[in-house]
């Protein structure tokens, strides 16, 4: 946290968890409170996000470190990883036990190298 803000991470939890419970947007003249995931076109909604993802980013980079140090590169909130297809599976797990809500695109070729 402290790389990002230069608040106490008590107050900046607080202070974003108000924002994230109190998102309401309108359509077809009915109000609407969102339940998940970041409001669309909140300033907040980018740094959230990229705070989420340098934390997954660097946790994943810690636990492959040998295997897709070299191969791994985010630009804002896309990631590019090459790596091997038995890797690819235990990464997809940890990925998932992170946000269940995540989505993922990976392509795997016919050598066993996995792009996600």
């Amino acid at each position: 946290m402290k790389p990002h803000c230069a608040l106490d991470q008590q107050t900046f939890f607080d202070g974003h968890l108000f924002c994230l419970r109190n998102n309401y947007f309108t359509y077809d003249d009915t109000l609407y409170s969102q339940m998940t995931g970041l409001a669309m076109g909140s300033p907040l909604s980018a740094i959230n996000a990229d705070f989420a993802a340098d934390e997954l980013f660097i946790a994943i980079m810690n636990k492959f470190n040998n295997d897709v140090r070299n191969l791994m590169r985010k630009y804002v909130d896309d990631w590019l990883l090459i790596i091997k297809e038995h890797i690819a599976n235990k990464l997809h797990q940890d990925l998932y036990s992170f946000e269940p809500l995540l989505k993922l695109k990976c392509l795997v070729d016919g050598g066993g190298v996995s792009m996600c």
